[in-house]
């Protein structure tokens, strides 16, 4: 009997030890985490045995670091994050993501549970259903049954599925497209649902306490009498009835975080007290885990039940594995094999178990091969707005941008991006240059240089000769770098490793003195210097710095020079705003640009040239040209697959392909055809902006634009293309192009105009010219009478741009395209006579001016006669002073100041009625519809809006809920609704047939509950609105809300503490914390709900 017994424990030990020998360790191409063993029992019984190393792969697939949830089966993955949902097809062998674009509700994902051919996705604002065969998309929320909008768990059981909420326990029969709810008041522990698991008998529900109970209880309050706290909700399908279980009732705590079944126990885990078991056989919880017996952490996040195996995630110490039959314990950690020890989720599918963490990524192992696999957040381009595209002599393309470089690798189809994190000084990167192994960047904080023997950055700044940093062009010429600035040409003599600024100027002592744009070097070493006013050339070969200057009496096409060129001919390009110039026989020359049938394509605006093998690649603003010598014409290359080219940057060709760098991404074109390969674009867009708060929202084609400029110099102007759905940035380099150059830190209005885009400033004016693609920015220098620039609008001959309380006026004269002091004249007979100015509003080439007086508030300027006409009481004005202007096609509104009314003038009988002061009592701003006439007569405090319909001449007074800041600060019309921004109430839609109201706010999918100035645009699609914390865009047809952030970054420059420890950096702000993660370069921000904010809005701040 004991030898029967000693061969029997030493045939366990070996089958044991071989059982244990399929765990793996995380080797080191993925970095390791410290942390501290706990000291356990546990630790001491693990310490026996030792786990093998195993493969580990690393894939960058997916839409998030930061993973919820994880449904698989035989045919998909899925994965849901903080940001959307990625799939991976194994019949495809590929990953797809989806977002709120795609038809989600909500990127914010919680759970997802696969019924079949549908997916259910729980989220924080409702529930999204997708038809994997289909392709459709079905929402759900609040009105069509939930309890609640907010989601934490679902499970499909037959023709039922759960779901969890913050506000009670749903079922949903699909059978008969029915819900039933029961809740706290129905006996459910309590109306947080957060876990929810399916067995053939029972439906298991894990509570936690609900948030006003939590409330009560941190502030000492006792819990309801009568009233079970949270705990574990049982549901008996046959009987159709309810168990209850508590601390009472043996559970380790009260607050579930997750619950697994298995074949005779059901495991419970909490969120800081370990673990419960309860025995099916015994109807009862037969055992308890914590730190003290086996466990590594007692802050439970996910079980999973795998046959005798049981794996438990933590939230901060790994994974652990329960073999049940050897009663034994494995932890793995960062160490063996996960991307991070916080885990969120667990899902086991066959040989494979999925851990989803927290900012990690996903961890997947195979219980056979002893090999994991990393899935960690897809690298792609950094930025869609290319400025840059070469390709080294191992084949690889780099790419720059105005966020950092990517470099793609078209053989392994990878990605690698190289941001501040990196390595760079800057994440603005200008130009690249190859030499040798090294590659070399132009960037608005000076040059830098990569070794790839090294693979090491170094960066060339003021300290070694590079006086003027913002470095627009580089070129090499076999055994220098020279580099051109702003103004400025710098030689990089590669022996004494130094910079020098070259002094350069004309026979006739004319210095280099134009922002330069563009450098080409020639055979004849030649060094050709393309600026924003024409072009110099400087003989490398001369010793006497000599340059020679060329401009359009020379030949070119245009003084203002996007790129040049050289072939191996000799010629030298030029891509010019008005076409295509060419340099031989010493002198210039423009093409004409003419294609198959002799159709001119003249005055285009050249972007990008390349030569390759006699031919010329040229790129415009919105087209690809081919020229061929042979042929001798022009070939527009239009791809087979309808592709639409924006603004091409930059073009290189190899043996089979076109790279396309354009503004909204890089575009692979097979050579021999002019198919597309692929278009590489940034994965999900979710962060554009540059500051948190959005406002002047105006439309203009397809383009939307939006001010995110409101706190410093580093703010953007934004654009949002609705043809790609891209977005891009204009950021103080994109449009001044000078390091040195004194910036806005506040863009106030847009204004809208067939050929430019205007943007008044707290220092000056900017404008966009849309032909192109080009910046100006106007100050005093440039004729301002001042540089704090409030409002700017448009009459037939003139701009006009100004600030309240004043009397002096900038007038942009179109004809001559000069600035003017605009000076208003004093009231006549009323030299002496206080006049402030409140508003201008042009009507063609009448331009009506609206001032704070006593005397005379509404003038009209005439354009054409140069007459002023002047208007007051006695002719019709309803009272003195004037707040607010606005014209439409019949009538010029007023609403005056302090004294409150309303007055329009007539245009046909040129005539003056005052309105009732019973029916429109005063006036805040006065908007014109398609349809109607709204006067907004309320302050932040609340009021009314008053409708005047031009069809029928009838009058409508429409009275939103009222409420402190509930006041409509904004309005916009769409078909039968109305769309009203508040100044803390979110936005309401009015149904003018019903007279319905519809309230979205921060609880249903609004960023926040401010709208910003003029920050509400309708479209036939979307609704667009813009808040102090990002742009939130409703569409209609799923009547779902996607929102748009700032990218992640230090939440307020005024830093008041700041600690650091082996993962992060912790900053405290006067907005909020901050945490920086050493590992992965990115920001994440912590703030208080609600709190005090000030808000800025046309009126002041508050």
């Amino acid at each position: 009997m004991f030898k029967i017994k000693t061969i029997f424990i030493i045939v366990t030990l070996i089958l044991l030890i071989l059982y244990i020998n399929s765990c793996v360790t995380f080797n080191s191409n993925v970095d390791k985490i410290k942390e501290e063993k706990p000291q356990s029992k546990q630790t001491e019984k693990q310490d026996k045995f030792v786990k093998t190393k195993g493969k580990v792969f690393r894939e960058k697939v997916l839409i998030s670091n930061q993973v919820r949830c994880i449904s698989a089966d035989d045919k998909n993955v899925w994965v849901g994050t903080d940001i959307g949902i990625s799939r991976f097809s194994r019949k495809d062998n590929k990953w797809i993501q989806y977002t709120t674009l795609d038809g989600l509700v909500s990127d914010n994902i919680n759970a997802i549970a696969v019924d079949g051919n549908l997916v259910w996705i729980g989220t924080n604002d409702g529930v999204s259903q997708f038809n994997i065969t289909t392709g459709k998309w079905k929402t759900f929320k609040r009105k069509d049954g939930l309890a609640s909008d907010k989601i934490f768990a679902i499970a499909v059981d037959g023709n039922y599925v759960w779901f969890g909420t913050d506000k009670g326990l749903n079922r949903y029969d699909k059978q008969i497209d029915s819900w039933a709810l029961r809740s706290k008041k129905d006996g459910l522990s309590t109306n947080t649902v957060k876990a929810i698991a399916v067995e053939s008998e029972y439906v298991w529900i894990g509570t936690q306490p609900d948030k006003e109970q939590q409330e009560r209880n941190f502030f000492g309050g006792p819990r309801e009498k009568g009233k079970p706290g949270s705990g574990v909700n049982r549901y008996h399908r046959t009987t159709d009835s309810w168990n209850t279980y508590s601390k009472s009732d043996g559970l380790v705590d009260d607050k579930l975080t997750t619950i697994a079944v298995g074949e005779d126990e059901v495991w419970f885990g909490t969120i800081k007290d370990g673990i419960s078991v309860y025995s099916k056989t015994d109807q009862t919880f037969v055992k308890s885990y914590t730190k003290t017996d086996f466990l590594s952490s007692n802050e439970i996040e996910a079980i999973a039940v795998d046959g005798s195996q049981i794996w438990i995630g933590t939230a901060n110490s790994g994974v652990q594995r329960y073999l049940k039959t050897v009663n034994t314990w494995v932890r793995y950690t960062t160490e063996d094999g996960l991307t991070s020890n916080h885990v969120t989720c667990i899902t086991v599918f066959g040989n494979e178990v999925w851990f989803g963490t927290f900012e990690g990524g996903l961890s997947r192992y195979n219980k056979v091969s002893n090999e994991w696999t990393a899935y960690v957040k897809i690298d792609s381009l950094t930025d869609n707005d290319l400025k840059v595209v070469k390709r080294d002599s191992e084949g690889r393309i780099w790419i720059g941008t105005g966020s950092g470089i990517s470099m793609y690798n078209p053989n392994t189809r990878e990605w690698q991006n190289y941001k501040k994190k990196d390595g760079l000084i800057t994440d603005y990167i200008n130009d690249i240059e190859i030499e040798n192994q090294n590659i070399w960047i132009g960037t608005d904080r000076g040059v830098g240089m990569y070794d790839s023997e090294t693979k090491l950055w170094k960066f060339f700044g003021s300290r070694d000769g590079l006086t003027d940093q913002f470095i627009n062009s580089l070129v090499y010429d076999g055994k220098n770098i020279f580099a051109g600035s702003s103004y400025r040409i710098f030689k990089y003599d590669a022996n004494d490793k130094k910079w020098t600024a070259l002094t350069l100027s004309t026979a006739e002592g004319q210095q280099l003195q134009r922002k330069i744009t563009d450098l080409a070097l020639d055979k004849n070493s030649n060094l050709w210097i393309g600026t924003q006013n024409g072009i110099y050339r400087l003989d490398l070969k001369s010793t006497d710095s000599k340059i020679t200057f060329y401009d359009v009496k020379d030949g070119l096409a245009n003084n203002y020079i996007n790129c040049l060129l050289t072939d191996e001919n000799g010629l030298i390009y030029a891509g010019t705003q008005s076409g295509l110039s060419i340099f031989k026989d010493d002198k210039w020359e423009t093409i004409s640009l003419k294609d198959a049938e002799g159709k001119s394509l003249d005055n285009v605006c050249i972007s990008s040239l390349f030569y390759e093998d006699k031919t010329l690649w040229v790129g415009t603003l919105d087209k690809l040209l081919k020229y061929n010598e042979t042929k001798g014409y022009f070939e527009n290359i239009k791809s087979s697959n309808g592709l639409h080219f924006s603004i091409i940057r930059s073009i290189y060709v190899d043996e089979n392909s076109l790279w396309v760098g354009t503004s909204a991404g890089l575009i692979q074109i097979k050579k021999s055809d002019g198919t597309t390969v692929e278009e590489y674009r940034s994965t999900i867009v979710k962060e554009p902006f540059m500051e948190p708060s959005i406002s002047n929202i105006v439309f203009d084609g397809n383009y939307v634009w939006f001010s995110n400029w409101s706190a410093s110099q580093n703010g953007a102007i934004v654009r949002y293309d609705r043809n790609t759905k891209t977005w891009r940035r204009f950021t103080r380099w994109d449009i001044l192009r000078d390091t040195k150059a004194k910036a806005p830190t506040e863009v106030r209005n847009i204004l809208v105009t067939d050929k430019y885009i205007w943007f008044a400033t707290d220092y000056g004016v900017l404008r966009y010219n849309k032909t192109f693609d080009t910046w100006k920015h106007y100050t005093m220098e440039d004729g301002l009478a001042y540089d704090e620039i409030e409002e700017i609008t448009e009459s037939a001959k003139s701009v006009w741009a100004y600030s309240d309380d004043t009397i002096y006026v900038n007038r942009y004269n179109k004809e001559t395209e000069k600035w003017e002091v605009f000076e208003i004249p004093p009231i006549p007979d009323q030299p002496n006579a206080l006049d402030w100015l409140e508003r201008i509003e042009p009507d063609g080439s009448d331009v009506w001016f609206g001032f704070w007086s006593r005397i005379c508030s509404v003038r009209r300027y005439s354009e054409e006669e140069g007459k002023w006409y002047y208007y007051t009481r006695k002719d019709g004005l309803a009272k003195l002073g004037c707040r607010w202007i606005s014209v439409d096609k019949d009538r010029v509104w007023v609403s005056h100041g302090w004294e409150g009314g309303v007055s329009y003038f007539d245009k046909a009988t040129k005539k003056w009625t005052t309105l009732p002061s019973n029916q429109v009592p005063s006036g805040e701003k006065i908007i014109i519809g398609d349809k109607s006439v709204w006067i907004i007569t309320g302050d932040r405090g609340g009021g009314e809006v008053i409708r005047y319909d031009k069809s029928n001449n009838e009058w409508t007074t429409i009275r939103p809920r009222s409420g402190f800041m509930s006041g409509i600060s904004e309005l916009a019309e769409d078909g039968d609704y109305v769309w009203f921004a508040t100044f803390n109430d979110g936005i309401n839609r009015f149904h003018m047939a019903s007279g319905t109201w519809t309230n979205f706010n921060d609880q249903t999918g609004l960023l926040q509950n401010h709208t910003n100035d003029r920050a509400l645009k309708v479209d036939k699609d979307f609704v667009w609105v813009g808040t102090p914390r990002g742009l939130s865009i409703y569409e209609k047809r799923t009547e779902t809300w996607a929102s748009f952030t700032q990218s992640q970054a230090l939440i307020s420059n005024e830093v008041r503490a700041v600690v650091a420890d082996d993962k992060y950096v912790w900053c405290g702000t006067s907005q909020g914390l901050s945490r920086y993660d050493k590992q992965y370069g990115t920001w994440t921000s912590f703030r208080q709900k609600g709190g005090r904010q000030f808000m800025t809005d046309g009126r002041g701040g508050y």
